[in-house]
């Protein structure tokens, strides 16, 4: 290797202009609860309970929103994060939408929205739930820090 591939190929540090520079592992750390508050929305969402995944979602997407922006992996747990919030109001939209309905006029309609509320809930939070799996289980490279 020549002189200069060896200086287009070094390694420089990014120093983020909103947290500065972070200690060794800082990002790491805050995917870790992140992907932790999205394990607990996930299996809320499973369950049938969007508030619980509104909460986890939304933990996560503050927690994650405190590492460096240019980090491709703090992206797509906030993108996981963000989708999360979105499908949990959906779910409790619909949810809400079940007890507005009277079952004895509308039975199915009542159905209908009930089976759309918990599908919303249940698909999500499966989603939700494998991309945490594959997060938790993605091994590193050479020098990857993770």
């Amino acid at each position: 290797m020549t002189m200069h591939q060896r200086s287009v190929f070094q390694r420089t540090n990014i120093v983020n202009p909103d947290t500065g520079p972070t200690p060794e592992g800082y990002n790491r750390e805050l995917r870790s609860q992140a992907l932790f508050a999205l394990l607990m929305a996930g299996l809320g969402l499973v369950c049938g309970w969007p508030a619980v995944g509104l909460l986890g979602g939304a933990a996560a997407f503050a927690t994650v929103q405190g590492g460096t922006k240019y980090s491709i992996k703090n992206v797509g747990a906030g993108m996981l994060s963000g989708s999360t919030v979105a499908a949990s109001i959906v779910g409790m939209f619909l949810q809400w939408s079940v007890r507005m309905i009277d079952a004895n006029r509308a039975y199915t309609l009542h159905v209908l929205m009930a089976i759309a509320a918990n599908g919303v809930c249940f698909i999500t939070g499966a989603l939700v739930l494998f991309f945490v799996f594959l997060a938790y289980n993605n091994p590193p490279g050479p020098n990857a820090n993770r």
